[in-house]
């Protein structure tokens, strides 16, 4: 240790020092609170073996070291042997604290220490400047974010347990790994897990730190992917759920298919770490799709082999897995129409971007159709309506539409004090429909042409358009027959009129 010679151009300076004694003050007033953890650490677990001093012969002592890099390490060594060395360069506190340590310290006191001799300071000076300027494209010191902080911690702390947002992570990750470096995001993850409304709405419990899923795996993965993409890809930021009221906001905000179907929750819920996931991987994020893969896990008896990163994918399936039909899994489009597989894929026509042919949508509102249905009853059909397959449910969507219509437009009628009770009532519905429509347009919330739209829909003079009249006949009349081209085209019609009453 004697040997060993502080920089007194040591870079954190900034006066280069005339002699050894001044060097150690001076450092010691820059990094006095550093020095004394160091020294702390030194007496409680020795040096550090991963990291060692760089040095030179010092060309003017001889038979002594100059310290390129190790400066503060090897001042705390220094000062463990005499503190006095950095006398009134530490507040007294400080220096009463590195007494003690230094007592402990001579009591086995380290006297050599290994270094790395550079045959001159040019040779390590590159050296010295990868590990004190960041990362370097990976060249130098990469230092670990929250997440990976946290994964270490859960991984070799006795007693240490994944935040719950690590939780979060992990399960995802499961499904679809991350992209190297996006990462960074288990803070405002763990600000959005810690809310209670954030939680229920996902069916998650947090149980003294561990969460738990009252959903099958494929349920819950469909908000907490949500979320998870949110963050990663700067949709949502820091600032945009600070506050509990944002973070209840953005919950708020999900669509249906952002969340579990509640009619698949367990009798009991299983720790997130436990759950099996079997997903579809949407087809926005390049998801790949094992072969022959099926709900349940086994391989169907024929079927297109697809691969490469075109359509959807599959995982295990054991505990809390829903659906085992057997049926091959299908990536879908946002609005619920399956994506069509070629019949002979070939990776020409599975490379991402390729054209493909959608069927018509499944359902009677497309999944797009985000609505902020406040009403629980209301609530309820606009989800069976984004549910329900309206070519195999034809009567029941048309019965379903009817009644979401009529809801909805006294919904508003009712909020905008537009009727009295008594008038709407005894109103039709074809002109409660108008009347709704001609209060939107005064009130500058639609204009002229949606509500003449609305107008044509009531009084079944659009081209396209079935009536008033005829939704009626759906619920009330056993010989006419709903056809769910027909149902699909009455929605699309009256959509942009219905999202102006609920809207968000």
């Amino acid at each position: 240790m004697s040997k060993l010679l502080l920089d007194q151009a040591n870079s954190r300076l900034t006066e280069i020092q005339p002699d050894q004694e001044s060097t150690y003050r001076a450092l010691a007033r820059v990094a006095g609170d550093h020095v004394v953890a160091l020294a702390e650490d030194i007496v409680e677990r020795g040096l550090d073996p991963l990291t060692v001093p760089a040095v030179v012969a010092d060309p003017e002592v001889a038979n002594h070291y100059k310290v390129l890099e190790g400066n503060r390490r090897t001042l705390a060594l220094k000062a463990l042997h005499d503190p006095r060395i950095v006398d009134g360069a530490l507040p007294p506190a400080k220096l009463r604290k590195l007494r003690g340590l230094s007592e402990r310290f001579l009591e086995s006191p380290i006297n050599s220490v290994t270094c790395v001799l550079f045959a001159t300071e040019d040779d390590a000076w590159p050296w010295i400047e990868r590990r004190h300027t960041g990362a370097n494209n990976g060249t130098g010191l990469v230092e670990w974010g929250a997440d990976e902080k946290d994964r270490f911690k859960s991984r070799h702390g006795s007693d240490a347990k994944r935040a719950p947002a690590g939780q979060v992570i992990d399960f995802v990750d499961r499904v679809a790994p991350a992209v190297a470096g996006t990462n960074k995001i288990i803070t405002t993850l763990q600000r959005l897990i810690s809310t209670r409304t954030v939680r229920d709405a996902l069916g998650l419990e947090l149980r003294r730190g561990v969460l738990y899923s009252s959903y099958p795996g494929p349920e819950i993965y469909k908000g907490l992917r949500k979320i998870v993409n949110d963050l990663r890809t700067g949709d949502i930021k820091v600032t945009d759920v600070y506050y509990e009221d944002d973070r209840s906001k953005y919950i708020d905000d999900f669509l249906p298919i952002d969340l579990p179907d509640p009619s698949t929750r367990l009798p009991e819920a299983i720790a997130l770490n436990e759950l099996s996931v079997v997903a579809e991987v949407s087809t926005a994020e390049e998801p790949s799709v094992k072969s022959g893969a099926t709900v349940d896990g086994s391989s169907p008896a024929s079927g297109p082999d697809v691969s490469g990163p075109a359509v959807g994918s599959t995982v295990d399936v054991t505990k809390g897995a829903s659906g085992s039909n057997g049926s091959l899994v299908r990536p879908k489009e946002t609005d619920g129409t399956e994506k069509s597989t070629p019949a002979n894929p070939t990776p020409s026509n599975t490379t991402p971007g390729s054209a493909r042919i959608s069927r018509p949508r499944s359902f009677t509102i497309p999944r797009t159709c985000n609505l902020k249905v406040t009403n629980a009853r209301i609530k309820g059909i606009y989800h069976e309506l984004l549910k329900l397959d309206v070519e195999e449910y034809a009567n029941a969507c048309a019965v379903l539409l009817r009644v979401f219509v009529e809801l909805s437009v006294d919904e508003y009628l009712i909020r905008e004090s537009v009727m009295t009770e008594d008038e709407r009532r005894n109103t039709a519905l074809a002109k409660r429909m108008k009347s709704a429509a001609e209060h939107m347009r005064t009130a500058g919330k639609i204009g002229e042409q949606l509500e003449k739209s609305v107008i044509k829909v009531t009084e079944g003079k659009s081209p396209f358009s079935i009536s008033t009249t005829t939704l009626n006949q759906y619920v009330h009349n056993p010989y006419v027959f709903p056809r769910p081209s027909e149902i699909r085209t009455c929605w699309d019609e009256l959509q942009p009129f219905i999202q102006q009453i609920w809207v968000r």
